[in-house]
């Protein structure tokens, strides 16, 4: 039983240090190669997590994600939505979206909408990310990230809502107080 124990905790060990593409590229199926150069130069990628493989949850995120309002504003390094993962270790874990590398620049919910409709066409299913710019392959400038974080918001749910279940993200024209999530983005590093 102990022997069984120790397989399990060091495959889990092995897991989070090696990050994986595996599981993550686009959809080859009928796609030619330079379909998918294309979508590369775009900026688009499946990349992720090694703990993304196994938890194809793009379509549920995008589920979530729909129940925003258009309008609704959301900034750098908000996490937008969260679907529920496997890593029984970590409090709240799962697959999230946020923006990153944007700076103090918002974008309104029916923007995300769009961008994580490019990454399911161009077969992401549970990790990735797409520049927030049109045909802008370096991502360092504003990208759309959907991966594994450790302290994500608990459960499939919409993550910044307050105590009445009433969103409030913030809207591009006015300005306000947000609580501070604390996520642990470590395990979001790629190679």
């Amino acid at each position: 039983m102990l022997a069984k124990i120790l397989t399990f905790a060091l495959l889990w060990v092995v897991a989070l240090a090696v990050p994986s593409d595996y599981g993550h590229s686009p959809n080859l199926a009928g796609i030619a190669n330079r379909d998918v150069i294309t979508a590369l130069k775009r900026g688009i990628n499946c990349k992720g997590s090694s703990l993304c493989h196994g938890c194809d949850h793009l379509s549920k995120l995008r589920e979530l994600v729909d129940t925003i309002p258009d309008e609704i504003g959301i900034k750098d390094g908000q996490l937008i939505a969260c679907s529920d993962c496997y890593a029984f270790w970590a409090k709240c874990s799962g697959i999230c979206v946020f923006l990153q590398y944007m700076g103090d620049k918002t974008m309104t919910a029916g923007e995300i909408k769009g961008l994580l409709g490019k990454l399911a066409d161009n077969g992401c299913k549970g990790c990735g990310s797409a520049s927030v710019y049109e045909n802008e392959e370096n991502l360092k400038k504003g990208e759309l990230t959907v991966n594994f974080v450790r302290n994500g918001c608990c459960g499939s749910q919409v993550c910044h809502k307050n105590s009445t279940g009433a969103l409030f993200m913030v809207n591009p024209e006015e300005e306000e107080e947000e609580e501070e999530c604390d996520v642990d983005y470590s395990v979001l590093e790629e190679e």
